[in-house]
């Protein structure tokens, strides 16, 4: 009975109808719309980062400063990062090896550098990569030119985009073989290595994260981040015993030593003056220095473990998993997802998100007190009839159930047009996406096109809050019409 008087109420004021209803059809469509085109976007950057550099999650040491695979989040100019090394590393290497559901495991050594081919000069993420397993966990790598690194061999690989920016910027053609110079400036020092180009690689997702990134051999990057085993290792040694040193203060006239002397003017050495320079000396010289052993690298010096799972298994799961091996073991690291991998490169996204469903809950604030004014005016008009159910013997339970089915009634059926007209504009816009011209969108988005996202979730969720906001906005005008007494309603004249 009060369902059939709820839709002959729905039915005998057209008005009313229509206006709550094309309200609440509008805004849940365009919140389908904006929560798919995110959707759409954050699974794209999301697939294309884990196939491409962050994998589905990495292991780090625990740090006092918060980073991520790009370094420091929050730089301090003037000061060099260097990261936190894991340790021990043949343990947790190991470990995370053998637990099921890991399909692959790389590490990488990284940091910031300089780079510089001619007069392309550019600041560039450094990943040390670990040849021999990086393409197996980053399956979205291809190389479009020459080959990938090989393990021993000092060498740099460059995503395309980088390449045509350094052609862009120095005019010629940037190929295989042509040598790149990096520099990391560490206080009043400077740092320089240089290694050949023998790749071109292409990432999924074209954008300027991924543009930037330069991978070479972990040594290149350890020696410019001076991962050196400790000062009392052989080579050390052996370096410094070669090359003793010692100051003696010039003897005086009286063939006494004194400080004084020291700022005397130096008498000239006629002797070696008479000989002149001999080149083959200073070549001999020159030719010792350049073969005097260097300080040795560590060459088990790695800031992350990026772990891949295969496909059967949960996120969730291999996540607990991988938790529950470090709290067990003790070891000072933390798991990281790939979002936290990526840091700043991959948050952009999640807070525009928040921010347009900030957005939105503001605007349905305003909706709501429009819906609710709305509502009011129809109890108003409404008042005879309330009155006369209720000199009929209807209880207040009674017409509050009444007011409560037509509410749903109405915001069930607009909001299930309002998602299926967000369907429709999500299709049309799949078949159609819209182009990015601006850098910044095109990095924030992903991609150069929005392509949206149809979820059963999404579906569900925005039909669930057109009968939230529907529900919501009936409280108060029920509340008004449990209040008319049937006398005054009676004698109400319209």
């Amino acid at each position: 009975m009060v369902f059939k008087l709820a839709l002959r109420n729905l039915y005998r004021h057209p008005r009313q109808t229509f206006t709550v209803g094309s309200l609440l059809m509008v805004g849940i469509a365009l919140l389908f719309v904006g929560n798919s085109v995110f959707d759409g976007t954050e699974a794209g950057i999301e697939e294309s980062f884990i196939s491409s550099f962050t994998a589905h999650f990495s292991i780090r040491s625990r740090s006092d400063v918060e980073f991520s695979i790009f370094g420091d989040q929050t730089p301090v100019i003037g000061e060099l990062f260097k990261m936190p090394t894991l340790a021990p590393y043949p343990d947790i290497r190991s470990a995370v090896e053998t637990l099921p559901g890991v399909e692959s495991v790389t590490s990488l050594v990284s940091g910031l550098a300089l780079l510089e081919y001619g007069t392309y000069r550019a600041a560039a993420p450094l990943f040390g990569v670990e040849p021999d397993t990086y393409l197996r966990t980053f399956p979205g790598i291809q190389v479009k030119e020459g080959r990938f690194l090989r393990s021993g061999e000092r060498g740099v690989v460059l995503p395309e985009g980088r390449i045509k920016q350094m052609e862009a910027s120095i005019g010629q053609k940037v190929g295989v073989g042509a040598v790149i110079q990096f520099t990391v400036a560490d206080g009043i020092t400077f740092r320089i290595r240089s290694a050949p180009l023998v790749g071109i690689i292409q990432y999924p997702l074209r954008n300027d994260t991924l543009d930037s990134i330069v991978l070479v051999d972990p040594t290149t990057v350890r020696e410019l981040y001076n991962y050196l085993i400790g000062g009392d290792s052989p080579a050390m040694a052996k370096s410094t015993s070669t090359a003793p040193m010692a100051v003696h203060a010039p003897a005086t006239s009286s063939g006494s030593s004194s400080i004084d002397a020291l700022f005397e003017e130096a008498e000239p050495d006629r002797q070696v003056a008479a000989k002149g320079v001999e080149r083959e000396a200073i070549e001999q010289e020159l030719s010792e220095a350049l073969r005097a052993p260097r300080p040795a690298v560590d060459e088990g010096a790695w800031n992350f473990l990026l772990v891949r799972k295969d496909p059967h298994t949960p996120v969730t799961a291999l996540k607990r998993s991988l938790e529950q091996t470090v709290q067990d073991r003790q070891w000072e690291v933390e798991v990281l997802n790939w979002r936290q991998t990526a840091g700043t490169s991959a948050l952009f996204l999640y807070w525009m998100r928040t921010i347009f469903n900030i957005g939105f809950l503001v605007v349905a604030v305003a909706s709501l007190i429009i819906l609710m004014d709305t509502l009011i005016m129809s109890v108003l008009e409404r008042v005879r009839e309330i009155g006369t159910l209720r000199a009929l013997g209807a209880s207040e339970a009674v017409i509050r159930k009444l007011f409560l089915t037509e509410t749903t009634l109405l915001a069930a059926g607009a909001g299930l047009l309002g998602v299926g007209f967000g369907i429709g504009i999500t299709l049309y816009l799949q078949q159609h996406p819209f182009r990015l011209e601006n850098p910044f969108l095109i990095q924030l988005f992903g991609g150069s096109a929005l392509l949206p996202r149809i979820t059963m979730s999404r579906t569900i969720l925005s039909w669930l809050t057109a009968i939230g906001m529907g529900l919501l906005g009936w409280i108060y005008p029920v509340r008004i019409a449990l209040r008319v007494q049937p006398r005054i309603a009676m004698e109400r004249r319209f």
